[in-house]
């Protein structure tokens, strides 16, 4: 057909544009010969030629012409362009890349470039490039909203939340419906942490286009990381039914597995992923997220091997950077793991969660002052981030900084949805303060805590209510490894009578130990619950048709208190972990003893007070049956190896007077947290406020192992409890090591566990009730050294034979305990405070 004429103010060349734009690409292309026949080989007509012909699918001669138009004149970005996606198509990604580099040489604000670019640097590997291009793309293409999803999908990757966070939010507001955008933003919502709000997300992407494979499989991700394994699998079925492309065998094993983590079924996930990197080696992601099964299951050197495997495979990848952190950091390696997640945060802009796993590290490694400082500066940005919030909350607590740390913790009380470790953490907190409105924290408990969990698929109990049957006894503990919770279980465990009481551990401790091992063999049944939602572990644990079931945790770490908002269990108590009430609704007893919990403070519980004869716990010592040598040729030295968080104002003016009390006398303060050299200094400093001199104090930091740790006792002659918040296991090491303590007490639990341990121990004359008195009191066994030596030559005898030490007496205390709770149930008692025993002389009111 003849071309059409021109419009009468159109020239030849106009024409030819017009009708490539138009999409009549023969007619285009004829003309463009034509202007080359009639005007000669002008490099711009060669370039809209080559692209004629390229969409026209006539890829060879679009080559040539552009070769030919490259060749006079290679200042033309846009013709790179057009042979760079010519030599794409054709299979030849290293030309491609190398045109699409000279393209972006002379136009580097190019949208398009930048995005072809971008994408090859991505396939190829090199992120950060990839990165540098697309953001300088960006600058000058504000709307270019395919490039902005490629950042957005970049940003993810290389852990940069907060400008994925911005690129979406600006994509979503163009168009809610952006399939793209939603799927991104249920990934960021994911590595943010929030895997409710992830679920919302592909939610909306799936309403937007249900038919859709992309946007099902997206939706199965996100239930499966919530714990809903069975919507995340019907999921698939119904892309499966719908006539939809099957789901792919990878997304499949993921998407199952992903589940599978999530509920707890770790052996089977590991082997699921297992198979299928056996057949595909090099897949990152996959090997990640088994490096995640095996590091969740405690197989922590087969993990790091993985996670090796697969960093090497992707070495940018921000996910895969933390799972290697957090494999390092569960193995005990907190320098390497810092020097991981430092790299993750720098490269990420310095994220929120990459500031938090960088926290997590230099907190665990007692580097308190520099976690603070990631925690400021990544607020600094973002000061509504709630667990940023409660890190600086939990910092500045062990810093002392405690009306500071109050603060965060009011923020988090306004925030809609904290999560359960968010509120535990806050809780812990308020224990710490020296001066506190105590009934105030009894209200915030019952107001607060019941935010660690959903009260629901409570129904009838399915157990039979016979009083004198053997009972079955749940225990629910973090803490089942080498941690202080095992030094006064272990003995009740190991007398407990097991004929009328069958115990049941649900263990939520990710990386056992030694130990884990030996407490295997102390219960009937072990039930293994990391990661496994509340709902499940309930259904598990009214399955097991518990009869009464133990919180040993309270707000402590890895505690599993929205587990007991289900109610599986007839009868539940809290006991042992946590100094104060639980603030749970469900949660009918807390076992205490008479001392610590005398009448009349009942109000300062929601639980009803159940009060064993004193003391209210036993000690296993013998876990550190070392001899800790003396050394008398020195100075009076007093010390403390407690928290520091345990450190308040109130606590430091009492010892402060002690030592000016004993003028030659020095302090000797061990805590991991004095690995901070800031600190220590900050330390320093502050008790010179209070009137004692550097030269008399040492800070000593983290001991590693048992005997390193009781060998510390060995350089102190006695001990100073803290206070409000006495030391439990600190105390009882002390004792064991031949150190007495002096103790202040209070009116609370928290400052009354040290009388009742003084007393079990046959010191009562060391529970001292006013300021004065303690003072007083350590000032007489500064003088008298014939005291504190035969203390340490028969302190340690006199434990095994006391109370404190006596497991039989106890496991029969604690079983009738136990026993009185069971019968108020079984005839239908709601609970109610109870005294079931007293210590020797001890009255109802003992104080």
């Amino acid at each position: 057909m003849d071309d059409p004429l021109p419009a009468p103010d159109e020239d030849l060349f106009e024409h030819a544009v017009r009708l490539h734009e138009e999409g009549r690409l023969a007619e285009s292309i004829d003309l463009y010969r034509r202007l080359v026949d009639l005007e000669g080989e002008d490099p711009i007509v060669l370039e809209l030629l080559g692209g004629a012909l390229r969409d026209a699918g006539r890829a060879d001669e679009a080559r040539r012409c552009l070769d030919r138009c490259l060749e006079l004149d290679a200042s033309a970005p846009t013709a790179w362009l057009q042979r760079g996606i010519l030599r794409e198509a054709n299979g030849d990604p290293i030309g491609a890349l190398a045109d699409y580099r000279a393209a972006y040489e002379r136009d580097p604000g190019s949208a398009e470039v930048g995005e072809r670019l971008g994408s090859m640097l991505v396939e190829q590997g090199d992120l950060p490039g990839a990165w540098s291009v697309l953001d300088r793309a960006l600058e000058g293409a504000a709307e270019a909203w395919s490039l902005r999803r490629h950042r957005a999908a970049l940003a993810l990757r290389l852990g940069r939340l907060d400008v994925a966070s911005e690129d979406l939010d600006r994509l979503l507001a163009a168009d809610p419906d952006d399939l793209t955008a939603l799927s991104l933003l249920a990934r960021l919502r994911a590595l943010q942490g929030q895997p409710r709000r992830a679920l919302q997300a592909a939610r909306r992407a799936f309403r937007v286009l249900p038919e859709s494979s992309v946007t099902v499989v997206n939706l199965a991700t996100a239930l499966a990381s919530t714990g809903e394994a069975s919507e995340a699998m019907e999921a698939i079925s119904f892309l499966d039914r719908s006539g939809a492309s099957a789901v792919p065998p990878r997304d499949r094993t993921r998407i199952t597995a992903m589940a599978e983590i999530v509920l707890g079924r770790l052996p089977e996930a590991s082997e699921r992923l297992r198979g299928w990197v056996d057949g595909h080696p090099d897949d990152a992601e996959v090997l990640g997220m088994l490096a995640t099964a095996l590091r969740q299951s405690g197989r922590l050197s087969e993990a790091l091997a993985i996670v090796g495997r697969a960093v090497a495979l992707d070495r940018d990848s921000f996910s895969l950077q933390i799972e290697h952190g957090r494999v390092l950091l569960a193995q005990g390696d907190a320098e390497a793991a810092i020097a991981v997640f430092a790299r993750a945060w720098e490269a990420s802009g310095r994220s929120g969660p990459a500031s938090l796993e960088l926290y997590s590290a230099l907190h665990r490694r007692g580097l308190v002052t520099r976690a603070l400082e990631v925690i400021d500066a990544a607020l600094s940005r973002d000061d509504s981030d709630v667990a940023l919030r409660v890190a600086r909350m939990v910092l500045r607590s062990e810093l002392g900084r405690h009306a500071d740390a109050l603060e965060d913790g009011a923020f988090l009380e306004a925030s809609p949805d904290p999560s359960a470790s968010q509120v535990s953490n806050y809780l812990l907190s308020l224990q710490y303060p020296g001066a506190i409105d105590e009934p105030m924290v009894t209200k915030t408990h019952a107001r607060v805590a019941p935010r660690v969990g959903a009260a629901t698929g409570k129904r009838p109990p399915e157990v039979h209510p016979d009083e004198n049957r053997p009972l079955r006894v749940g225990w629910v503990s973090g803490d089942l490894k080498g941690h202080s919770v095992a030094w006064f279980l272990g003995p009740l465990l190991r007398s407990l009578d097991r004929r009328t009481l069958s115990s049941v551990a649900y263990s939520n401790t990710v990386a056992g130990d030694a130990v884990t091992d030996a407490m295997r063999g102390r219960f009937a049944e072990w039930r293994d619950v990391p990661g496994r939602p509340d709902e499940v572990v309930s259904e598990m644990i009214r399955s097991d048709q518990i009869d009464v079931l133990i919180d040993l945790s309270g707000h402590t770490g890895e505690n599993r208190l929205g587990v007991f908002r289900g109610q599986p269990a007839p009868v539940q108590i809290t006991w042992l972990g946590y100094p104060n009430t639980t603030g749970l609704p469900e949660m009918g007893w807390r076992l205490v003893d008479e001392v610590t919990d005398p009448e009349g403070s009942d109000h300062a519980a929601t639980e009803a007070l159940l009060r064993m004869g004193a003391p209210f716990l036993c000690f296993d010592a013998e876990h550190a049956a070392i001899d800790v040598p003396r050394r008398p040729d020195r100075p009076l030295v007093f010390g403390s190896f407690n928290n520091t968080a345990k450190l308040s104002d109130p606590c430091l003016v009492l010892w402060s007077a002690v030592l000016r009390a004993v003028p030659e006398s020095r302090l000797l303060l061990k805590s991991r947290q004095f690995e901070d050299p800031v600190f220590r200094a900050a330390m320093l400093d502050r008790l010179d406020r209070f009137g004692v001199a550097p030269s008399r104090i040492e800070l000593r930091g983290f001991a590693h192992g048992v005997a390193a740790h009781h060998g510390f006792y060995g350089k102190i002659d006695v001990a100073l409890d803290t206070f409000p918040y006495h030391g439990t296991t600190t105390t009882c090491e002390a004792l064991w090591n031949g150190v007495p303590v002096v103790s202040r007490v209070g009116q609370c639990h928290r400052a009354r566990v040290g009388k009742t341990l003084l007393r079990a121990a046959g010191l009562p004359e060391l529970a001292c009730e006013d300021d004065a008195s303690f003072v007083e009191t350590a000032r007489e066994l500064a003088r008298d050294a014939a005291r504190r030596r035969s203390l340490h030559e028969d302190l340690r005898q006199r434990m095994r034979s006391s109370r404190l030490c006596d497991a039989t007496d106890f496991a029969t205390r604690f079983e009738a305990a136990i026993r009185h709770a069971w019968v108020q149930w079984c005839r239908g008692v709601p609970p109610r405070a109870a005294f079931l025993g007293r210590a020797e002389g001890a009255s109802p009111a003992a104080t």
